[in-house]
């Protein structure tokens, strides 16, 4: 995917988050603490979020993922998975900071080691993000 696709695909960070979301809830949203299937709603003020209106809890939808406890843009997370499944040779932190336009490089090194994680454990996370470059 060139980067003129990302930015079709992904104008702001709200898209980014509704294909993350709806990609790993592909089935439907369910509850970690009651397990409710049906009463499970997307918050409005913050996409990141659901709310089970059973049990009155509200929990983060990138729980489980490699971007639970992330500050930065999804997007520049779904870039870097992009870059990581593109570059033939691997990619290494310092490039991937050129990349992105990060300014710090424990953050670039963060990321990749998130990313390459995700890609040894074959996490689920990381499965229907390989999608992004598939598409």
């Amino acid at each position: 995917m060139t980067y003129f696709e990302f930015t079709k695909r992904f104008p702001d960070e709200n898209s980014a988050i509704d294909f993350i979301v709806e990609t790993k809830y592909k089935d439907g949203y369910v509850c970690p603490k009651c397990g409710c299937v049906h009463r499970v709603y997307r918050q409005k003020y913050n996409r990141r979020f659901l709310y089970c209106n059973n049990c009155k809890s509200e929990f983060s939808a990138l729980k489980g993922t490699i971007f639970e406890h992330t500050h930065l843009d999804l997007r520049m997370w779904l870039y870097a998975i992009n870059l990581v499944n593109v570059s033939h040779k691997g990619i290494s932190a310092l490039q991937l900071q050129r990349e992105m336009g990060m300014g710090s490089y424990a953050s670039a090194w963060r990321m990749l080691h998130q990313i390459r994680k995700a890609m040894e454990n074959e996490e689920e996370t990381f499965n229907c993000l390989v999608m992004l470059a598939v598409k």
